[in-house]
């Protein structure tokens, strides 16, 4: 459980600037993340839990300085550092202050009383750096999808039992991030201004909580729903979490086929 609530606290913002090299690791004779950096870090913490860093331990975590963390990180031969990695730090250090204030990963997991929604919501409270919003038109839209996809996985670990028997991960979306968009693009879900496809194209960035940035996160979550209402006829009970992994792991398959993903610097996705 602590290994995926530490993944989690750095699951974000992996792709590297144009011209520099993707980060990966190596993990005894395997290279691990290079088609993928989040199966990198995952099996670097999993590495290093492996040699006695204690990552269950909220002092160790709220201590770790970012040193520590980069030899956690440290990318293979070739490879380059992970960016935002002060970031990172931040999310590790507000992960071991949650652990300390309930009493470890499990105690943090228990709180929720059985929400996937609730564990949500409070992992963006005691870890500000997972909350996710964003304003659109003088409304506010609150995507979580860090916090969303974390409980999702502690429900998925458990096979819905135990510490995952969640009984509302139905009540989830998809998760807005960078690779939905593309698939949903192929597919005709998703059309896109030309101009600014023409930018996402070029590599342009969007900014952060621009009205392009979070139009696409809103458009992805809107056609996630309609296609999952699509499929049920033909899936009965599918849910969110079903078609986000679909959608996401054809985007990871298939990148080199898509058109570019929307490039924005943020520890939201």
């Amino acid at each position: 459980m602590a290994w995926l609530l530490v993944y989690n606290a750095v699951n974000f913002c992996y792709w590297p600037d144009r011209g520099r090299s993707r980060w990966w690791v190596r993990i005894g004779d395997r290279a691990v993340g290079q088609d993928d950096e989040a199966l990198g870090v995952m099996a670097a913490f999993g590495a290093a839990m492996d040699a006695g860093e204690a990552l269950w331990d909220g002092a160790r975590l709220a201590a770790m300085t970012l040193d520590e963390l980069a030899g956690i990180l440290a990318p293979a031969p070739g490879a380059e550092p992970l960016p935002l990695m002060p970031e990172r730090l931040v999310g590790i250090r507000e992960m071991g202050r949650a652990f300390q204030e309930h009493g470890g990963a499990l105690g943090l997991i228990e709180a929720a009383c059985g929400s996937a929604i609730r564990l949500a919501r409070l992992l963006a409270r005691v870890s500000p750096s997972w909350e996710d919003a964003r304003v659109l038109r003088g409304e506010r839209v609150r995507f979580l999808k860090r916090a969303q996809l974390c409980a999702a996985m502690i429900h998925g670990r458990f096979a819905g039992r135990g510490p995952g028997a969640f009984g509302d991960v139905d009540k989830l979306t998809v998760f807005a991030d960078y690779r939905l968009p593309q698939v949903l693009r192929a597919i005709g879900m998703m059309q896109l201004d030309p101009g600014l496809a023409a930018r996402i194209e070029r590599g342009e960035e969007l900014v952060e909580g621009s009205v392009e940035e979070v139009e696409i996160r809103a458009v992805t979550v809107h056609a996630g729903e309609r296609l999952r209402q699509a499929l049920l006829p033909q899936m009965p009970g599918l849910t969110a979490l079903q078609v986000d992994h679909l959608l996401w792991r054809t985007g990871v398959q298939l990148q080199d086929e898509l058109p570019p993903f929307h490039r924005c610097r943020t520890t939201a996705y």
